[in-house]
């Protein structure tokens, strides 16, 4: 059974979208997860989660440091 890890968690589901779709861009499966408590900030909340394989958390970590050193 494939175990999913937390790699990053974001201010908005829109970064958190984003991370995603880069990392699904180079061949990882990505999720997001938000806790729905409407109308509360993200960060009371915990923020929005990106969770990937746990067998491709340390390539995801790397190609997500590879493009924060490129902007």
């Amino acid at each position: 059974m494939n175990q999913s890890v937390c790699i990053k968690t974001c201010g908005t589901e829109q970064e958190a979208e984003i991370v995603r779709a880069i990392l699904e861009e180079n061949g990882i499966h990505a999720m997001v997860s938000a806790d729905d408590y409407i109308g509360l900030p993200l960060s009371i909340v915990d923020g929005v989660r990106v969770f990937v394989p746990e067998e491709q958390a340390d390539q995801a970590k790397e190609i997500l440091d590879s493009v924060k050193d490129d902007q």
